[in-house]
């Protein structure tokens, strides 16, 4: 995912009181994004849960997550990413057990 993009969406997330990873990456939770690569970090008006439709992007090679409002689990769908290289999820109000 291009620079500009994660950049876009970073600033648009922090015009919002509160965002969701799914109003932050638009097309993430449809199954219409395109882009290579979620990345958060230090945007703690991105809240609520990882979407159980992030597993639907196929594409997706990077997912970081870091110093954000999430929360809950990462979920079991994360494990479909057959491109996935890179999950980092860290310094967030995240629950449960990690696993390798």
């Amino acid at each position: 995912m291009p620079l500009q993009l994660i950049i876009a969406a970073w600033l648009a997330a922090r015009a919002r009181a509160s965002a969701t990873l799914c109003a932050a990456f638009p097309g993430a939770c449809d199954g219409s994004f395109a882009g290579g690569a979620i990345v958060v970090d230090g945007n703690a008006t991105i809240g609520g849960t990882i979407p159980t439709e992030l597993g639907q992007l196929q594409g997706l090679q990077e997912v970081t997550l870091l110093r954000c409002s999430l929360s809950g689990t990462v979920p079991s769908e994360v494990g479909r990413l057959t491109a996935l290289r890179t999950l980092i999820v860290a310094y967030a109000p995240f629950s449960g057990r990690g696993q390798r």
